[in-house]
């Protein structure tokens, strides 16, 4: 009210600011995702966006946390490599098939050790018993036709359902099995459905509900939700949309 260009005015013609101002919102409590089932394992998650929306990033991250909780991860490249990433923090064990070779330059610079293998039953054995608790699979970056890959992880679904039921519920640590790009293994974009691409498909809509009691979690990515039949989909405790 004192200042010069107020002069003449009737104080009765002037308004305080703050007798005006809209009142200060009231806090809002927010509701967060309750996560602590997901940590315990076998609550499965479904990350879905585009192509660049940073499904693999957030799954990764993932795999970090569940890592240092305790769990066994196996995870399945789709051929990015992208799992490197973590190498530098996590001793991990990388998976090739025999008589294929996997080489990286500057390999002090991650922890891990490179086998290979001659079927699927070898990788679960070393995944549920080794002291390293992550595994990686490399096996589409050696296929020029995706139906071999198909097939292959059709045959390690299989071994990780009768592994399970093979197990005592005592005897079993928490497993994440992580499928990178899942449409790449149910159909791959612009194919039709291979007959191995059709038994995979109905393998997991089958078995993946079992996969719960033997205290297994399933972190699938897609960038095409639909095509993901709803058997599977209604499998999944967790969906997170990255756009």
């Amino acid at each position: 009210y004192n200042h010069p260009k107020y002069a003449g005015i009737p104080p009765s013609y002037l308004v305080d600011l703050e007798t005006i101002r809209p009142p200060k919102p009231e806090t809002i409590q927010r509701l967060y995702v309750d996560w602590k089932p997901f940590w315990i394992g076998g609550r499965h998650t479904l990350l879905q966006g585009r192509t660049g929306a940073g499904k693999t990033t957030l799954l990764l991250n993932l795999l970090w946390r569940l890592h240092i909780h305790g769990h066994r991860i196996l995870l399945r490249d789709d051929g990015g490599l992208d799992f490197l990433y973590l190498a530098p923090h996590i001793p991990m064990t990388v998976w090739v098939p025999k008589h294929c070779t996997f080489k990286l330059l500057n390999t002090h610079q991650y922890n891990l050790t490179i086998n290979t293998f001659q079927d699927t039953e070898e990788i679960l054995e070393e995944a549920y018993t080794s002291p390293t608790r992550f595994h990686a699979v490399l096996y589409d970056c050696y296929c020029s036709d995706p139906a071999p890959a198909a097939a292959f992880y059709s045959d390690m679904f299989k071994q990780i359902i009768f592994k399970c039921m093979q197990t005592e519920r005592a005897r079993k640590d928490p497993l994440v099995f992580s499928f990178d790009e899942m449409n790449d293994l149910v159909q791959p974009r612009g194919m039709e459905l291979t007959k191995g691409h059709a038994g995979l498909r109905s393998l997991i809509e089958y078995n993946v509900r079992k996969l719960r009691k033997h205290r297994v979690t399933l972190i699938a990515s897609t960038h095409r939700f639909n095509q993901i039949g709803i058997n599977v989909r209604s499998q999944f405790s967790y969906v997170l949309i990255k756009q």
